[in-house]
C-alpha cells in the first residue's frame, strides 16, 4: 500500500470566509448601533451596571470600557464603527478582526444584560482572527494585485474552517440537545413565540388559528434540524478522510462504500443543509425579533462551503506553493500536531461548556481549564433560550412614580410594557429584553429604580419622590384553542386575567438630577 505523505494540511476557497467576513462585520456593525440608543441606561456609571460592580472581577476586567471615562464611550463607538467597516471592507484584515473582537469583547463584558445570543458573534469573530479571511474580496487583496499586476487570490488553510464547523455543530447539537420542555415535545413552542408580543413583529393572530398543524410540525422541523445539525460536520470530516484514501490507489468502490459517498454527498451532503438553514432562518428572521444572533447564524452557516459553485462568476483562487509543500520536516508536523491539538481542545471547551451532562462528569481540574480557556478566547456559549418552549404567559415592567402624596403617576419609560413598538417592526429591539432581564434580577431594578429617579419627571417637570417597579403578567392561550375559536386578539380576550405585583420601591433623593 502506498503510504499517505503527511501535508501541513487541506487548503480551501478562500471566498466563502470572505463572503462571511463581510456579512458577519455588517452584521456587527449593526448589532452594535443598535445598543447606542440606550448606552446612557446600559453603560454609564448611573445606570443599570455601574463600573464598581461591573469591573470588579476578571475577566469584566478586561472591558477596555472599564477604564475609559465616561465621556469616551461615544468615541468608543464610533471608533469601534470605523474599525468594523475596515475589517468589513479587508482593510489590514488581521489587525481589524482582532480589534473588532476586542472591541466587541469590551462592549459585551461591560454589562451582560442586552444580550441576546451574542455567542455568535463571540465565537465566530475570535475564529475569523484565526483564518485569513483576508485574502479575497477585500481592499488589501485588491492592493496586493495592483502591487504585482495579474495576483489571483490564493488558496488558504481549511483548518480555521473546520473548527468555525465544529462551532457551529456544538452551537445547535448542544441548543437542540437541551430543550427538553413540553414546549418542544407538544409543539407548541413556535405558536407562542408567535403570540408573545415580546417576539413578533406583526400580530399573527390568524396564522397560529389556522395554521396551527402546520406550526407544530415546523417547531419539530426546527427541535430536530439543531439536534442533528453535528452530523453535518460528522459528515464532513468524513468526507475529508474519503478524500485523503481517493489518492491511494486500494480505493474501495464496494456497494457499501457508494452507498456511503451517496449518503454523504446528498442526505448530509452541505447543499441541502445550507438550504434548509436559509430557510430557517430566514423564516425566523421575517416573523419574530428574536435577535441580530439569527441572522449572524445564517451567514455563519457559509463556513461549510469549501469552495463557491464552479459556475460562480468570480475567477478560481490559485493554489499556493504552500498548499502543495510536503510537510516532510519536524517543525512541520509539530505544526500540524498544534493545529491538530488546538482543534481538539475547542471542541472539547465547547462541547463541556454547553451540555450540562458533560459538564458534571468532567474532572475538576480539566473543567477549570477549559473554562479559563472559553473565558480569555471569549467563546462562551451560554445558549439557553426556549429550553422548556417558549413562554406561556407575557410579562412586562411597568413603572410607576410616587408624588411626596403617595400618588401614583404610571411612567413612559424605555423599558416600559405599555410603550409598544412600532408594528410592523423591522429591525431588532433590545428594550423588552432589557426589561426581561430587570425582572429576573433585584439588583438590576434598584438601579433602574435610581436610574429613573434621574430621569423621569411628573407632568409639571419635577422629579418624583419614589419610583415603583411592577410586573404586569398577561396569559396566553394554548394554541389548540386559537385554532378552535378563530384568529382573536388574545390581549385583549383576556385582559382581565391580567395581573400586577410590585417588584421594588425606592425613595428618590431630594432634587434627583
Amino acid at each position: 500500500m502506498q503510504a499517505v505523505r503527511l501535508r501541513l494540511g487541506p487548503y480551501d476557497d478562500p471566498r466563502p470566509l470572505a463572503l462571511l467576513r463581510i456579512l458577519l462585520g455588517l452584521i456587527t456593525m449593526l448589532n452594535v448601533g443598535t445598543v447606542w440608543p440606550m448606552a446612557e441606561l446600559l453603560l454609564a456609571d448611573q445606570g443599570l451596571f455601574p463600573r464598581a460592580a461591573a469591573c470588579g472581577q476578571m475577566p469584566t476586567q478586561l472591558s477596555l470600557l472599564c477604564h475609559l471615562p465616561e465621556a469616551a464611550v461615544p468615541g468608543f463607538f464610533v471608533a469601534f464603527e470605523v474599525i468594523a467597516l475596515a475589517f468589513t471592507l479587508g482593510v489590514a484584515t488581521r489587525v481589524s478582526a482582532v480589534l473588532t473582537t476586542v472591541g466587541f469583547a469590551a462592549l459585551t463584558l461591560r454589562n451582560p444584560v442586552y444580550l441576546a445570543g451574542d455567542q455568535v458573534f463571540w465565537n465566530f469573530l475570535f475564529l475569523l482572527c484565526l483564518s485569513r479571511c483576508g485574502e479575497a474580496w477585500s481592499v488589501d487583496a485588491w492592493w496586493r494585485a495592483r502591487r504585482r499586476p495579474g495576483t489571483r487570490p490564493r488558496r488558504i488553510p481549511a483548518w480555521p474552517r473546520m473548527l468555525m464547523i465544529v462551532q457551529l455543530c456544538v452551537l445547535y447539537g448542544a441548543n437542540g440537545w437541551n430543550k427538553l420542555g413540553p414546549g418542544w415535545i407538544q409543539g407548541e413552542a413556535l405558536a407562542y413565540m408567535l403570540m408573545n408580543d415580546r417576539w413578533f413583529r406583526v400580530e399573527h393572530w390568524a396564522l397560529v388559528s389556522y395554521a396551527e398543524p402546520l406550526l407544530r410540525v415546523a417547531t419539530w422541523v426546527v427541535w430536530w434540524f439543531e439536534r442533528l445539525f453535528p452530523l453535518v460536520g460528522l459528515a464532513a470530516a468524513v468526507r475529508a478522510v474519503l478524500k485523503v484514501r481517493d489518492a491511494t490507489p486500494t480505493t474501495s468502490t464496494s456497494p457499501s462504500s457508494r452507498a456511503l459517498r451517496w449518503v454523504l454527498q446528498h442526505p448530509l451532503g452541505v447543499w441541502p443543509w445550507l438550504a434548509l438553514t436559509v430557510a430557517l432562518h430566514g423564516t425566523l428572521m421575517g416573523l419574530l425579533n428574536l435577535g441580530w444572533f439569527v441572522p449572524a447564524s445564517l451567514v455563519a452557516g457559509l463556513c461549510l462551503l469549501p469552495r463557491l459553485p464552479r459556475t460562480s462568476p468570480w475567477p478560481e483562487p490559485v493554489a499556493s506553493p504552500a498548499s502543495d509543500a510536503v510537510a516532510t520536516t519536524g517543525r512541520a508536523r509539530l505544526w500540524r500536531g498544534a493545529i491538530v491539538a488546538l482543534m481538539i481542545w475547542h471542541a472539547l471547551a465547547m462541547v463541556q461548556g454547553s451540555m450540562p451532562a458533560v459538564v458534571q462528569a468532567t474532572p475538576a481540574p480539566l473543567a477549570r481549564s477549559l473554562q479559563l480557556w472559553r473565558t480569555y478566547t471569549h467563546t462562551q456559549q451560554p445558549w439557553r433560550m426556549f429550553l422548556r418552549g417558549a413562554p406561556r404567559q407575557a410579562t412586562y415592567l411597568h413603572a410607576v412614580g410616587l408624588s411626596a402624596e403617595g400618588a401614583p403617576t404610571p411612567i413612559a419609560s424605555p423599558l416600559d410594557w405599555h410603550v409598544e413598538p412600532r408594528r410592523p417592526y423591522v429591525g431588532y429591539e433590545r428594550r423588552r429584553k432589557v426589561a426581561a432581564r430587570i425582572l429576573q434580577a433585584p439588583p438590576w431594578q434598584q438601579r433602574y429604580a435610581a436610574w429613573l429617579c434621574r430621569t423621569a419627571r411628573d407632568a409639571e417637570g419635577r422629579p418624583f419622590a419614589a419610583v415603583a417597579l411592577d410586573e404586569v403578567v398577561q396569559r396566553l392561550p394554548r394554541p389548540r384553542w386559537m385554532a378552535e375559536h378563530g384568529p382573536v386578539d388574545p390581549y385583549e380576550r383576556f385582559a382581565s386575567e391580567r395581573t400586577m405585583h410590585r417588584l421594588a420601591e425606592r425613595a428618590c433623593p431630594a432634587g434627583s438630577s
